[in-house]
Parts: structure tokens; C-alpha cells; sequence
């Protein structure tokens, strides 16, 4: 019986080193295969630009600094880019995209700002009304 256990513990080791063998393998092919596909859609960029939606903070020289300010070629492109990227959402786009915008989408004044003009109403001082209690201002019919 001592030489059966012996075959058996063998064997079981045989097929535990023949299950991470197998596992090590595949492995290896789904690395090979992700390598492989990568390769096949990289692009190399070789033409960059500044991102005109970012803010952009230019530095000047240091004060005792000798050397000639650079002469920058004005692209119209990124400069259309830049402006359009820095305006309002209501001139950037023809719908709001986001709920916040949905909210102050339309920023008239619902009411004008003469509200005499509508309602007829004319200021008249509180004192007028209730003694020289209060000195505010108020809207009267």
C-alpha cells in the first residue's frame, strides 16, 4: 500500500505541474495576441498643436533676461479656434447640452427692469404712508 501512495502523490504532482504549465502558456498567447493588436492599430502622431479649450497662461522673460522675445507665425486656424473655444455656450452652440444650461439658456428678462412701465406702479416713501417710522422705499398701486 506505502508504494501505491507514493505513485498517486506523483501523479497528482504530474498533473498540477502540467495544469500551471498549460495555464503559463495561454497566458503568454493572450499577451502575444493583445501585443499583436496593439501593433496593428498604433498611429504614429507626428503633428501637434495646442489645445485651443484649455486656458493658456503666458509667461514673460525673467526681467534681466538678454535673449530676443520670439516672433510667433500667427496661425488663423488655431486663433478662430481659440475664440470660438472661449465664447458663450449660446453662441457656441445652436441647443444647450447639459441641464444647467437648459436652465439659463435663455438669460432676457422674463419681467423689463421698469416694472412703473407695465403695472403703473409709482415709488412712493414709506414715511408717507406709516410716519417716520421707516425710511425705505416701496412699490404702490
Amino acid at each position: 500500500g506505502h508504494m501505491g501512495n507514493l505513485a498517486d502523490e506523483e501523479m497528482a504532482l504530474k498533473t498540477q505541474r502540467k495544469i500551471v504549465m498549460d495555464y503559463l502558456v495561454h497566458q503568454d498567447a493572450i499577451h502575444t495576441e493583445r501585443v499583436q493588436k496593439e501593433q496593428r492599430h498604433q498611429k504614429l502622431h507626428t503633428e501637434f498643436s495646442i489645445n485651443p479649450y484649455r486656458k493658456l497662461q503666458i509667461l514673460p522673460d525673467k526681467p534681466m533676461c538678454r535673449r530676443p522675445t520670439e516672433v510667433i507665425p500667427e496661425h488663423a486656424d488655431f486663433i478662430k479656434a481659440f475664440h470660438k473655444a472661449h465664447e458663450v455656450p449660446t453662441k457656441k452652440y445652436s441647443v444647450p447640452l447639459t441641464e444647467s444650461q437648459e436652465i439659463g439658456w435663455v438669460s432676457t428678462p422674463l419681467v423689463s427692469k421698469s416694472l412703473s412701465v407695465y403695472l403703473g406702479l409709482k415709488l412712493q416713501d414709506i414715511r408717507v404712508r406709516y410716519g417716520q417710522k421707516a425710511c425705505y422705499c416701496s412699490w404702490v398701486a
